[in-house]
């Protein structure tokens, strides 16, 4: 028995004579390439194979002797002894027992990088996305109010509008309460007076103008 064996858990496979590898009920915590110590009357083997996170692992058969109980020793990617134990491999060789393929260390590792670079493309769309929504949570809503029934039909992705008869000198929204004014446009019929001379009261939600409105559109928008 090679030293550094203080810990010893028993274990058995059995495999197919035919079988390329044989599956242990261990459970890989990683990808990447493993490597494992095997005894067989007293000489001490190594071997590289491929594992996937979450699945059994496969080891080659070409290692193992049926019939017989090997000591093995198993090494993760940085080189840490697998569940701090050797295993006490017990071999049987059995029709039927099932076929599996060895996964190649090199195509472990392949995967291995493929899997960091697709997390770290994520970490950056996700940074993306965050840069994303912070500008979509910046840009100002827009408010467009029709004044008479001769405004203009307008679409407001936002969704904020209404409708105020003509002669109003001030408009009163629920929607504006809180808000901070960016600008304010008037459409169809332009007046440079209604669309410079106006008071905004985001407490009450009321644009108050210094003339009456007929039949324009009041485009506002707020932060």
């Amino acid at each position: 028995m090679s030293c550094n064996c203080e810990n010893i858990t028993c274990l058995e496979t059995k495999y197919a004579t035919c079988s390329e590898g044989a599956q242990l009920n261990i459970i890989a915590d990683e990808t990447g390439s493993w490597v494992g110590e095997i005894e067989f009357n007293g000489v001490w083997a190594e071997f590289t194979f491929g594992v996937i996170n979450g699945q059994k692992i496969v080891i080659p058969t070409v290692v193992l002797n049926g019939f017989y109980t090997h000591t093995l020793k198993l090494y993760d990617t940085v080189g840490n002894l697998i569940n701090d134990t050797c295993y006490a491999l017990k071999t049987v060789q059995m029709q039927g027992a099932g076929t599996y393929s060895v996964i190649p260390a090199s195509t472990a590792a392949e995967l291995q990088a493929e899997i960091n670079l697709l997390n770290a493309t994520v970490v950056v769309l996700q940074e993306e996305i965050d840069v994303l929504q912070d500008e979509i949570g910046n840009m100002p809503d827009l408010f467009i109010f029709r004044i008479g029934a001769g405004g203009e039909a307008t679409s407001n992705m936002q969704g904020y509008s209404a409708t105020f008869a003509n002669g109003v000198t001030s408009i009163t929204f629920a929607g504006l309460i809180g808000k901070t004014e960016q600008s304010m446009f008037v459409g169809q019929q332009y007046n440079e007076a209604v669309s410079s001379q106006h008071t905004f009261d985001n407490t009450t939600g009321t644009i108050t103008f210094t003339s009456e409105l007929y039949d324009i559109n009041i485009y506002f928008t707020t932060i």
